[in-house]
């Protein structure tokens, strides 16, 4: 193999020195001399081969170091050393539709090598992202800045053991029609990655989707439904929540049961008495807050902590 030293990562008093071979031509590598005590400080699968004897006729040796020869592709590997000499590197722009793509690299050897903080790092990244609560959902949706792409992120959360996103992932991933593919223009951001889903990852898609259809039927019956004990008009406030319990047909096509029902209507548009008004409003939250912890079971997703 063909060895060129990497620009920043060649450091002369390193004691170290490790090859990776490139991925577009693996004929080729990259060497990075770098320091034992460093390495082993941030992982223990390093330390571990590090601190295994061997005799100085069996290893190894470049520019007078002894060589590790490892099979990750050098461009991971440099972005993984980068990150342990200078954790700035990895600042990941906030709402980044290309950031699970981005990041796959150095979460492959962060995780394998065991080098918690700079794989803890890209997942708080990833989690700040995909709203945790059921209020940074609203807010989300509120701000309606999200760039985010849920299909490359759901596969990188099965793939990487990130559960915590998965819940609101899957359920912005129901939002997107399927035959909209994935597309970005400057802060326009269209459809889904769907070919980077795993089969099962669309299985649950598919039954969540159906899932959610029959959530939000439920909800419809449920948010307009109201005792009436203080109500002003009884029977003119029963027919109109009657009638808005109905629904709308093209709701359950993109079922999004998580949004505010009655939304901008106001008590004049649904014809109904204050009383009845609020009701409703008390109502539809009681029955998002059910739905956000429920997210995991529609979707059969392993067990995570979510909160209203």
């Amino acid at each position: 193999m063909e060895l060129t030293r990497h620009q920043k990562l060649y450091i002369l008093d390193g004691d170290i020195v490790l090859s990776a071979p490139k991925k577009d031509d693996p004929s080729r590598g990259i060497v990075f001399r770098i320091h034992k005590g460093i390495l082993s400080y941030h992982s223990p699968i390093f330390s571990g081969i590090l601190s295994i004897p061997s005799s100085p006729a069996s290893n190894e040796v470049y520019d007078g170091t002894i060589l590790i020869r490892l099979a990750d592709d050098a461009e991971d590997l440099a972005a993984l050393l980068e990150a342990i000499y200078d954790p700035s590197t990895l600042q990941f722009k906030h709402m980044d539709p290309n950031l699970p793509i981005v990041a796959r690299g150095i979460l492959t050897v962060a995780t394998k090598y065991e080098i918690h903080s700079i794989r803890q790092c890209i997942v708080k990244r990833l989690e700040s992202d995909w709203p945790q609560t059921l209020r940074g959902w609203e807010n989300l949706v509120a701000s309606k800045r999200t760039r985010l792409e849920p299909a490359a992120a759901i596969r990188l959360a099965t793939e990487f053991d990130i559960p915590s996103i998965l819940p609101a992932a899957f359920y912005a991933l129901v939002q997107i029609n399927p035959e909209q593919e994935w597309s970005m223009s400057g802060d326009i951001v269209r459809g889904a990655r769907w070919d980077m889903l795993h089969a099962e990852d669309y299985r649950r898609y598919v039954r969540g989707k159906h899932n959610l259809a029959v959530k939000m039927k439920e909800m419809y019956n449920n948010v307009f439904k109201v005792d009436g004990a203080c109500c002003e008009s009884l029977t003119r406030c029963r027919k109109t929540l009657n009638e808005a319990c109905r629904g709308d047909a093209q709701d359950f096509l993109l079922p999004d049961p998580l949004r505010i029902f009655i939304g901008s209507w106001s008590a004049k548009k649904l014809a109904v008495c204050l009383d009845c008004h609020l009701s409703v409003i008390i109502n539809d939250y009681k029955a998002r807050e059910e739905l956000w912890e429920g997210l995991p079971e529609i979707f059969q997703l392993p067990k995570t902590s979510l909160t209203a």
